[in-house]
């Protein structure tokens, strides 16, 4: 493979298109996100939007993606915490992609403190089944094997033979009795040794934004990266759109309230009508004074009720009708359920991937749609430091 091939990327929901894109952006590949038409661009990323639906539909939507990129060099975006229809996905990449002689999985990342060490998931140094995400209601952590989450058949490499002379990582990888193959790894200098012996054989590539880091760095020769434009946060008010009920996001909104000019909408439901348009009243007057308006749940803990449950599709409505009215220079959107769903009520075509304005919030520029040429910025729900929105918006 050289710098040259064109690449396609296959993710399983928003957040993590936008963060695998970036990756390759940063590297000076030209990289877009395909949500309508294929773009004419060599990096190309797909969003199977398959992490929350069944996995035999998961399985077929993977399989559709891979059709999609044919002749492209690919790299299987997944949950650094391995949540998800792994294996489903994998069987179905299987199935209709005969270029690779293996799928090599390494979830890692590193910044997160997500690590594998023994062929177990840790979160900070807590194994996953007993980190703060076994109370995820979604994705209920059962396990911290790797080999139990990924769930078709694979063989484990140890930390010892990643760390071995590149090719002999090669040759332990390509005479592995399974076609998938999960391995131990700690660091970012574990990620690049791992990168070069996927690209000497050909294997395909299967992990987080980590692995896709290390991937696009070794392709691009080992050059720095570089953001291809600095992320603009003096061009004018931004609108931040939080469907997450994640306590990290609400603890991140709580900075930036503390900013005069941050306009913070908390949400209830059902919507009262006269609210609705009170609020668009203040923020349309108050506009031109302001750096940013939030739209986020009053609730802080997720619920299983319906109403709650759907807040994603609810806060994405408001953002469209908002957004008919006002016109920012940039939209945030925090959670991935709510980025698909917004972005599709917007008629988003395509992102061109430009860097990343934080390490885990992603940027490009739209194309088509209500908001053609407004700058998107993406983060996970969960993801970020406190003060990381703040960062985003007072620079």
């Amino acid at each position: 493979m050289h710098r040259t091939d064109k690449i396609g990327l296959i993710a399983d929901d928003f957040t993590g298109a936008m963060d695998t894109g970036a990756q390759f952006a940063k590297y000076g590949f030209d990289t877009s996100f395909g949500l309508g038409s294929i773009p004419a661009s060599q990096a190309i990323v797909l969003n199977t939007a398959s992490r929350e639906i069944q996995p035999h539909e998961a399985r077929a939507r993977c399989m559709q993606a891979v059709r999609r990129l044919q002749g492209r060099s690919l790299l299987k975006k997944i949950d650094s915490l391995l949540r998800g229809h792994i294996g489903a996905e994998l069987d179905g990449l299987l199935s209709v992609e005969s270029l690779h002689s293996k799928i090599v999985v390494c979830p890692i990342s590193p910044h997160q403190g997500h690590v594998v060490r023994d062929g177990l998931l840790y979160v900070q140094d807590t194994l996953v089944h007993e980190s703060f995400f076994k109370g995820d209601p979604a994705f209920s952590a059962h396990s911290s094997s790797v080999l139990e989450l990924v769930g078709i058949p694979s063989t484990h490499l140890a930390l010892e033979t990643v760390r071995r002379p590149i090719h002999e990582l090669a040759n332990a990888i390509s005479t592995a009795p399974t076609a998938v193959v999960t391995v131990d790894a700690i660091d970012e200098i574990d990620l690049l040794h791992l990168s070069r012996a996927i690209l000497m054989n050909n294997f395909l590539p299967c992990g987080g934004a980590g692995l896709a880091n290390a991937w696009a760095q070794t392709l691009n020769g080992g050059k720095p990266a570089q953001n291809l434009t600095a992320f603009p946060y003096r061009d004018g008010p931004l609108i931040t759109v939080a469907g997450s009920a994640n306590p990290k996001t609400h603890e991140q909104i709580a900075v930036l309230a503390s900013h005069p000019e941050s306009l913070i909408w908390k949400i209830n439901v059902p919507l009262n009508p006269s609210e609705k348009e009170a609020w668009f009243d203040i923020v349309q007057a108050a506009w031109s004074d302001i750096r940013v308006v939030v739209m986020c749940p009053e609730l802080q803990i997720r619920v299983r009720d319906r109403e709650w449950q759907t807040f994603h599709q609810t806060v994405s409505g408001l953002a469209v009708e908002l957004l008919k009215r006002i016109r920012p220079a940039s939209i945030l959107i925090a959670g991935g359920e709510t980025a698909n769903h917004l972005c599709g009520l917007l008629d988003v075509q395509a992102v061109r991937l430009l860097g990343e304005a934080l390490p885990g919030i992603p940027f490009g520029k739209v194309s088509g749609g209500l908001a053609d040429q407004i700058t998107l910025l993406t983060k996970a729900g969960g993801n970020g430091q406190a003060d990381c929105l703040e960062k985003v918006v007072y620079g």
